[in-house]
């Protein structure tokens, strides 16, 4: 019995004791171990103690099922990269998983997307007058945010950048309205800059490229931001009258409308990492900016709706997905960690468009919770929804961590990333299970890319990402269309080393711009996948 007593003891020690850092291998090896230990214990105990005996059963079945959860969770966050062909889905040849979906959507009285993005302040130049530009010149972090300056000078040659679209087979553009060149003042209209913005339509459509705008892309105003912004719902009035102007002037030329980008990621990078303006670091504060970004994008949705040719326009909003896997799959606190982070920026989001109801709970820091009567009613606010994706992290005792082995993923630029194909797989089923599903509305991937001066790195993400795309849409997934970012190399919040472009942008010579080596593979599919 003492003998029983201790391998019962060593197994339910090592299932629930393990150490924080370990490789899959040997987590496996510790949990069929356990295993082992605990179903031998109660084949022994059958005979002695059947108190014993059900006790140790328990222990063992509990070690083999969460071993089972263990290997599913390693085979959803990792695919067997080494023995899949990129170039086929199921034995189809990947171009032909794209012409087919792109002639289903024809005969549906609908299009296959493939473009790149762009936003105002990181491509125009002279952005002068909003948030980011009276926070550039600041210390982050110990280092100096710098000025976007002119950018890559996309205001001033946006006819030859739409020709380089055009040369790469693209068929769509997503790009931002400046707000504050439209609106520099409050209430006050410059008609001459929102000219410029149909002229860039006018262009587009010339050349049988479709217009795609976000209307928020990370800036506003500084006269909106000295009102209090997104803090106030009663500053939502001032974004609904900018994007009508907007829409009034626009709508003939413009595929489809976006709201915000990652209204998310506004709040938690503005109100709780403080890593962008205004960098306030208060979660209850980052609660209510996300609310009040979601109301606005109801209010704008139903102002659309009410205007001429709003019956006809689709307005979505732009989700960005990066998961959070635990670092050690038996750490309860990690797998806390996990749920509290997705509940905050995921869950909230994804319940407040589909049920109308914003609702954040974090022990011990906010509880929050507002409904939005319209959508609760059953009123429609969506006509499809964008997913922006680049990775996923680890949650490693409450903080974000990147993985490290670089033989299951590679690093980009950004300190954050990695190459990791199968989580755009991973996001796309999960927005089309809590959002598209229950709504009926289709996902465009809006925004998608690598920050890297490695051609080789660039051409492994296109295939990788290109074909876990691919698989969704082959694996019965609602997905219309892709959005690479990014045209061009840009200004990336802070700095311009983070090269993202199919174009390479030449700072030092002119802005001048050069086709990648590492982006033919994206330019040959969107080629080769064309129907028209």
């Amino acid at each position: 019995m003492k003998f029983l007593s201790q391998k019962l003891t060593l197994a339910l020690l090592t299932l629930v004791a393990l150490p924080t850092q370990m490789n899959s291998m040997s987590l496996t090896a510790q949990l069929q171990e356990t295993g082992k230990h605990a179903l031998s214990a109660a084949l022994t105990a059958v005979s002695e103690h059947k108190l014993i005996a059900g006790t140790v059963a328990v222990a063992g079945v509990g070690a083999y099922v969460l071993n089972n959860k263990y290997n599913a969770h390693k085979k959803e966050i990792h695919w067997d990269w080494k023995n899949i062909d990129v170039t086929k889905v199921d034995g189809t040849p990947i171009e032909t998983v794209f012409k087919n979906r792109a002639l289903t959507l024809q005969k549906n009285g609908s299009e296959w997307l493939w473009g790149t993005g762009t936003s105002a302040h990181q491509v125009e130049g002279n952005c002068t007058n909003n948030n980011w530009y009276n926070f550039e010149g600041k210390t982050l972090d110990g280092a100096v945010v710098q000025p976007a300056g002119i950018a890559s000078d996309h205001w001033n040659r946006y006819k030859e950048d739409v020709q380089l679209m055009k040369d790469i087979h693209s068929n769509t553009y997503r790009f931002s309205v400046e707000w504050s060149k439209v609106m520099p003042q409050q209430g006050i209209l410059d008609t001459q800059a929102l000219q410029h913005y149909v002229d860039v339509c006018k262009e587009l459509v010339k050349k049988g490229i479709k217009p795609v705008i976000t209307l928020y892309h990370y800036t506003e105003p500084q006269w909106f931001s000295d009102l209090g912004g997104f803090e106030k719902a009663e500053n939502i009035r001032h974004f609904v009258l900018f994007c009508s102007e907007v829409f009034k002037e626009l709508h003939p030329y413009v595929h489809m409308w976006l709201t915000f980008n990652s209204p998310e990621g506004v709040a938690a990078q503005g109100w709780l990492t403080g890593t962008k303006p205004p960098a306030k670091k208060n979660m209850k504060l980052m609660v209510r900016v996300l609310h009040n970004l979601l109301e606005a994008h109801v209010q704008v949705y139903q102002a659309f709706k009410a205007l001429p040719g709003g019956a006809q326009s689709r307005v979505g909003i732009l989700k960005n997905i990066l998961q959070l896997d635990p670092w050690n799959y038996l750490n309860p606190l990690d797998h806390l960690g996990c749920k509290f982070a997705g509940d905050l920026v995921d869950k909230s989001v994804y319940k407040f468009l589909t049920d109308g109801v914003y609702s954040v709970f974090v022990p011990g820091k906010v509880s929050y919770t507002e409904e939005n009567a319209y959508v609760k009613d059953g009123g429609k606010c969506l006509d499809f929804i964008g997913l922006n994706y680049y990775c996923h992290n680890y949650m490693r005792n409450f903080k974000n961590i990147r993985e490290p082995n670089q033989e299951l993923e590679i690093h980009a630029n950004n300190t954050k990333y990695t190459i990791y194909g199968e989580g755009l797989y991973r996001a796309i089923k999960e927005l089309s299970e809590q959002v598209a599903q229950p709504l009926n509305v289709p996902i465009y991937v809006t925004e998608n890319g690598i920050g890297t001066d490695s051609d080789e790195h660039r051409d492994l993400f296109h295939k990788r990402y290109l074909y876990a795309l691919a698989k969704a849409i082959n694996d019965g997934h609602n997905v219309n269309g892709y959005i690479l970012w990014s045209l061009m190399d840009n200004y990336e919040w802070g700095q311009f080393a983070k090269h993202y472009g199919v174009y390479k942008v030449d700072y030092e010579n002119g802005c001048t711009r050069s086709l990648k080596d590492g982006a033919k593979y994206f330019v040959d599919l969107m080629k080769n996948s064309k129907i028209y």
